[in-house]
């Protein structure tokens, strides 16, 4: 029951987050995903790390978005794999090691997630073009599911 109320309240505030990105509120979304990846939401943690990357509601940092990453994926959040390969594959807070990003997008897509299946075709088979790379990351605020 208690665990119940606490999930609630978790996915509440990483929904809050992302209504207020909608709204161009940065400051007050960056907030409420610091506050609920303080208190245990991988989803949330994950947008943090997207905040660092954007510059939403913060600077941009790329060593501090490489540690949201990791945490998220490391609370179980699939997401969080083909955006930790990205960082591998790019040098972003972290060194440079594309074997090791294409390790990564192909276990993450083996699993079933579907950006990691477009990014292993783009990054390992086919690279990018600029638009193919937008389209990919278009939606990138995940909400508590």
């Amino acid at each position: 029951m208690l665990w119940d109320m606490l999930w609630d309240e978790l996915s509440e505030l990483c929904r809050v987050g992302v209504d207020m990105f909608d709204y161009h509120f940065n400051k007050e979304a960056f907030d409420s995903f610091r506050l609920a990846a303080k208190l245990g939401s991988a989803n949330a943690m994950l947008n943090l790390g997207e905040c660092y990357f954007l510059g939403l509601g913060t600077v941009v940092d790329y060593d501090k978005m490489f540690d949201c990453y990791c945490e998220a994926a490391e609370a179980g959040c699939l997401y969080a794999l083909p955006r930790i390969a990205e960082c591998y594959m790019n040098g972003w807070g972290t060194v440079q090691n594309t074997e090791y990003g294409r390790q990564i997008l192909q276990k993450a897509r083996d699993c079933g997630d579907e950006e990691s299946a477009q990014l292993y075709h783009f990054y390992c088979e086919q690279p990018p073009t600029r638009e193919e790379w937008q389209q990919i990351h278009g939606n990138i605020l995940k909400e508590e599911k």
